[in-house]
């Protein structure tokens, strides 16, 4: 059998065009699903997402965040009449839950939220909620406290 250049062209062709168009297909899909909130019109960061990002880009994400916060609680906590009373209220909170953070480690960080979102029942909890939790948990907050708390925020999250 015999097959001459442009019959072999052709369906090199054809080949590329259908496995082309599955993955484009795939990638659609995939980005649909990924982010975006119709009800809202903003990000969803949820466990969806935060699996669905995969760990080459979680720790990065988990640093960046932690960079963030220091630095934002930094330039607030500098840009406030350390006087005002609701300077000392709010402090008071930051104060605690950034201390409470220097004692964390972004990779224990990063294996408690794998750990939160393996279960199905967290999946629905936004990534900011499960950072909070996940701080609380590794400064060793009270297991009562933090069982309210992770059921608290299961019910706010599937009220949106």
């Amino acid at each position: 059998m015999i097959i001459n250049k442009n019959e072999f062209m052709k369906k090199v062709l054809i080949f590329l065009i259908i496995s082309t168009s599955i993955v484009i297909a795939q990638e659609k899909e995939k980005a649909e699903i990924d982010s975006i909130n119709l009800k809202t019109g903003s990000f969803v960061h949820d466990g969806n997402w935060w699996l669905g990002v995969g760990a080459l880009n979680q720790l990065p994400y988990l640093t960046g965040v932690f960079d963030g916060l220091s630095l934002g609680a930094t330039i607030v906590t500098n840009s406030f009449n350390v006087d005002e009373i609701c300077y000392q209220i709010g402090s008071s909170a930051a104060d605690d839950f950034f201390n409470r953070m220097d004692t964390i480690k972004v990779g224990h960080m990063y294996e408690q939220l794998q750990e939160l979102y393996s279960d199905s029942l967290n999946l629905c909890i936004n990534f900011d909620d499960a950072f909070k939790y996940v701080v609380y948990k590794l400064s060793g907050y009270d297991n009562e406290k933090l069982k309210i708390l992770i059921e608290m925020y299961r019910k706010k999250s599937i009220k949106k």
